[in-house]
């Protein structure tokens, strides 16, 4: 079966309260259709999540109807978050040269919780039998106070009964992790929750931004240094030198990040002391590299140079997943960029989504052969 990750706008264009939604509604239905028939799977990640929902309270309509059609789409099956799978790689890369513990890397969209190692405090011994008859009754009539309070500010939670059960010391503390990770997987009630809960104190959306903004400036500058130093070329030979300047200083620069980017992102690593170069060996992080490289060139090109775009940055952390997938769905934009870096892949690569039917198509036919 092919694992298919589609482009954001796509859910956008899918999702029922979209302006442009009956232009789409055909395919929508051809591409659901061949997941039914197990042609694909849908794969979703936390950057579809952060993009596509609601800005505000003016838009929590439109918001929720696009995470409904990226459950309907998906369900349940998420690729790892941007973090946790550049950490992965990482982690598996020292742990090759160390000799130290394989990582593991959960297909949970959303970041690590950090509350594995933070348990909830318990009396130190099981409850006696008078005590977990009364929890045992609760259970079975969910008349927990400690529950009814924990479904009222959490409603999202698969089995708050977990809890129950964990003060009784029938289960541990990994077992109401592993219940609350169950839970934030349904994407659908969990983003209900966030969007409409006074509690919640996590903007989605601003995780992104702030990444744009920053994106932006940096790109921006150099491409106005590079603007500036074309107004003062005089002759075709100068042109040259600077175009070969600006192309050498790019990939010296790619080569230095490659090498230092990864403890710039990770403390753990302080202590290791080992190189961690970025290369093939980590083929999500090494995407990412690969693709904003392809688009400071165009973007410092002495010629028409290309205009950086926030979304650009989005652009990039979907592109991490590309070496996890069988089919990726982009823009002409990012397709093109990609084409270029990736020739091996081009046909994997989809700009225009009402081709992506056949392309399904042809790659199961060719699997199945």
């Amino acid at each position: 079966m092919l694992t298919v990750y589609l482009d954001s706008q796509d859910f956008s264009h899918f999702s029922t309260k979209h302006k442009d939604h009956a232009k789409y509604a055909s395919l929508k239905s051809e591409l659901l259709q061949l997941k039914k028939d197990g042609h694909a799977r849908f794969v979703f990640s936390d950057v579809h999540v952060y993009e596509v929902f609601p800005r505000d309270a003016s838009a929590t309509a439109e918001g929720l109807d696009r995470i409904r059609t990226i459950a309907e789409f998906c369900g349940s099956e998420s690729m790892p978050s941007f973090t946790s799978l550049i950490e992965y790689e990482v982690r598996s890369l020292v742990s090759q040269s160390t000799g130290g513990e394989v990582p593991v890397v959960s297909n949970n969209w959303f970041p690590d919780l950090g509350i594995a190692g933070t348990p909830m405090e318990r009396a130190s011994s099981p409850p006696n039998r008078k005590e977990r008859r009364t929890m045992e009754s609760q259970v079975r009539k969910n008349s927990s106070p400690l529950v009814a309070e924990f479904r009222r500010k959490y409603p999202f939670f698969k089995d708050s009964n977990v809890l129950i059960r964990y003060y009784g010391h029938d289960v541990e503390w990994h077992d109401v992790v592993a219940m609350i990770e169950r839970s934030i997987q349904d994407i659908r009630s969990f983003a209900t929750w966030l969007a409409c809960s006074n509690d919640a104190n996590l903007n989605l959306p601003e995780i992104l931004r702030g990444g744009y903004v920053s994106y932006v400036a940096a790109v921006t500058a150099i491409r106005e240094e590079v603007a500036r130093r074309v107004l003062a070329i005089e002759s075709a030979e100068q042109r040259n030198e600077l175009a070969k300047a600006i192309g050498s200083g790019l990939d010296k620069s790619l080569v230095e990040l490659r090498a230092s980017i990864a403890r710039r992102l990770m403390d753990e690593l302080r202590e290791y002391e080992g190189s961690v170069i970025v290369d093939g060996s980590m083929p999500s992080f090494d995407s990412l590299l690969r693709y904003l490289a392809e688009l400071l060139r165009r973007s410092s090109q002495l010629s028409t140079p290309r205009k950086p775009m926030g979304s650009d940055f989005a652009d990039a952390l979907h592109v991490s997943y590309l070496p996890r997938v069988d089919i990726f769905r982009t823009d002409a934009a990012a397709a093109n960029a990609l084409a270029q870096i990736y020739p091996a892949r081009k046909t994997d690569i989809v700009a225009d989504v009402f081709k992506l039917p056949d392309i399904i198509r042809a790659k199961a036919g060719a699997e199945s052969r």
